[in-house]
């Protein structure tokens, strides 16, 4: 799987997965809910710029980020084997939009 964040002079890649729930009432709410999750992902990545934190324990843990995204485009979808989505994503870094 690539790297979560790839960055350029005046954007980034970011990549994103979300998986389907365990209880999705049929494959269509389950293909949503994992592509949501993907996006959640994406954003979260975006905001931290870095798909690498120390977790010596392997243990879950919350990681608290605020931020504000942008100007995302998605660029691509692709639906994985285990029925989860990969989102890749740019973001600029510059706001090229003002007048």
């Amino acid at each position: 799987m690539p790297a979560s964040v790839y960055a350029s002079s005046d954007n980034i890649i970011v990549y994103g997965v979300g998986y389907p729930p365990i209880r999705a009432q049929n494959e269509a709410q389950a293909l949503l809910m994992a592509r949501r999750a993907a996006i959640i992902d994406v954003y979260r990545n975006a905001l931290r710029g870095s798909d690498e934190i120390s977790n010596t324990d392997n243990e879950s843990f919350y990681e608290n980020i605020s931020g504000f995204i942008k100007g995302m485009k998605i660029i691509s979808e692709e639906l994985l084997s285990n029925g989860g989505v990969r989102i890749k994503a740019s973001v600029l870094l510059t706001d090229k939009a003002k007048h």
